[in-house]
């Protein structure tokens, strides 16, 4: 990260934006799929929470590591470490298409 964070062609050149805290990256520095991304992890850790059981959450450019899945690295990311990791407990993906994942809550 702190090679991306003095480099201009991250400002100038980006290949890629994170959804949520807008950072951009050059090819250089491009964080790889399934790399995760502070700002994505910490808003899911911020707000899951806040879903009731049964409640549902949609997140968006999620899915980058799917076959025919679009999506950016950090929401990717939390999606795999989150919801698709083997022992992740409470929560089921319920749909999935192009860079979308929809998700229910399970307790």
């Amino acid at each position: 990260m702190g090679g991306a964070r003095r480099c201009t062609d991250c400002l100038t050149a980006p290949v890629m934006k994170c959804g949520r805290c807008t950072a951009t990256r050059c090819a250089r520095h491009a964080l790889d799929v399934g790399v995760r991304c502070d700002s994505c992890e910490r808003d899911w850790q911020d707000w899951s929470r806040f879903v009731a059981p049964g409640g549902r959450v949609v997140l968006h450019d999620a899915r980058a590591d799917r076959p025919g899945g679009r999506g950016l690295p950090g929401p990717t990311a939390v999606v795999a470490r989150r919801l698709r990791e083997p022992g992740t407990a409470g929560w089921e993906i319920v749909a999935e298409a192009d860079r979308t994942v929809a998700a229910q809550r399970t307790a």
